[in-house]
Parts: structure tokens; C-alpha cells; sequence
């Protein structure tokens, strides 16, 4: 929330996007990246909070799924809409 929040205050950028897609280790270690489309509500939440929290347009990257055990992406894409996102 501080990023965007700093972004949206003190940066001319013109939309907020989340990688929520990036499937690198070290991003996913730390509950980041791909990893978040594991926990949809968890997710939902924190995109909601910064949607309610900034200005400019909030938009979200996601893959198909966590892995081809977990193709979740259509579920995944329903609850972003409800959050605010501007694109997906």
C-alpha cells in the first residue's frame, strides 16, 4: 500500500500496475509475485485496499494459474473485478 500510495502522490506515472504474474523464486519466497493467485481472497484484499487508497488507475498482471495444478486464472480475474482494477 506505502508503494502505490507513494507512486499515486509523487510520480506522474499514469497507472499503478501489480505483477501479480511474476513467477521468479526469490519474488514468490516472500508471498509476492504468482504466488499471491494462490490465496484469491487474500489477494482481493490487498488490491481493494489500494484501489480505495489512490487516484490513478490500479491495474493487475496474472498468469493462468499458480501452476498447471492450479489454473485458477478465470476465478482469480471474477474477484479482481469486484476490487476496483481498471484493467487486467
Amino acid at each position: 500500500m506505502k508503494a502505490a500510495q507513494f507512486l499515486n502522490n509523487n510520480t506522474n506515472c499514469d497507472i499503478i500496475d501489480l505483477n501479480m504474474g511474476c513467477p521468479v523464486p526469490k519474488v514468490c519466497k516472500s508471498n509476492g509475485g504468482s504466488s499471491l493467485m494462490l490465496d484469491v481472497e487474500y489477494s482481493s484484499q490487498i488490491v481493494k485496499a489500494i484501489c480505495d487508497n489512490v487516484k490513478k488507475p490500479v491495474t493487475v498482471k496474472i498468469r493462468a494459474g499458480w501452476d498447471s495444478n492450479h489454473i485458477n486464472g478465470v476465478d482469480f480475474a471474477c474477484q479482481m473485478a469486484k476490487t476496483g482494477i481498471k484493467a487486467l
